[in-house]
């Protein structure tokens, strides 16, 4: 069985790209453009991995971890920036991982690989 992914980022180039990198490597994904949304699809959907962009309209990825946290101390928070400074942040609010932008295909996938 496949381990079951969500991503969320708001920019769709980006959301598709790691969609398409993810499938590729057998992942099963879901994916959302709205930050507002991740506590409902994380009950509803049970991903094993959540993919967070922090820097989001609406609510960001920072707020969206303390509640994950909140929810569900186990589900793996890999938190996905442009900006390092807030990747620390995610990483001091509880993200298990970070991912510095630019998404680079093998190398995103050797660190979701090796977390699963």
């Amino acid at each position: 069985m496949s381990k079951k992914i969500l991503v969320v980022d708001d920019q769709i180039v980006i959301l598709t790209i790691i969609k398409k990198l993810l499938e590729s490597a057998g992942f099963t994904v879901i994916t959302t453009t709205d930050g507002t949304q991740v506590k409902q699809l994380l009950v509803k959907e049970k991903p094993d991995i959540i993919i967070l962009d922090i820097m989001m309209p609406n609510k960001d990825g920072i707020e969206n971890i303390r509640e994950l946290r909140e929810i569900d101390t186990a589900v793996i928070i890999v938190a996905v920036s442009s900006n390092r400074v807030y990747l620390d942040y995610a990483e001091k609010f509880g993200a298990n991982y970070s991912y510095q932008k630019p998404i680079m295909g093998s190398d995103f996938i050797h660190l979701i690989t090796s977390i699963t």
